[in-house]
């Protein structure tokens, strides 16, 4: 791992850690919007949405394809091999009567 690297993962980490210590606050503060007859409607929905999530669990979303369908993955792999050693390569394919070997 480069010096760059490490110390932008130590930054993370150290953002997170400050960033925890506000939890209860933060909850607290979510839980008297939600409450609160004053907040307008989308800010008491945001409020008790993020507190669900927080304490539930997103709930699951379905993935669907284009028009509904099906997901579909497309893999495509290229791999590199190297010659060990100077021998040629050989195929073989038995196609019925006929013998095919390309040398």
């Amino acid at each position: 791992m480069s010096k760059a690297t490490a110390k932008t993962r130590e930054t993370v980490i150290d953002i997170r850690s400050q960033a925890r210590v506000h939890t209860a606050m933060s909850i607290g503060v979510l839980a008297k919007v939600a409450a609160s007859p004053k907040a307008n409607e989308s800010a008491r929905v945001a409020a008790a949405n993020s507190l669900l999530d927080r304490g539930w669990g997103k709930a699951p979303q379905q993935l669907v394809g284009e028009d509904g369908g099906d997901i579909k993955i497309i893999i495509r792999q290229i791999i590199e091999t190297a010659t060990v050693s100077d021998d040629p390569l050989v195929i073989e394919h038995d196609a019925g009567d006929q013998d095919a070997t390309t040398e």
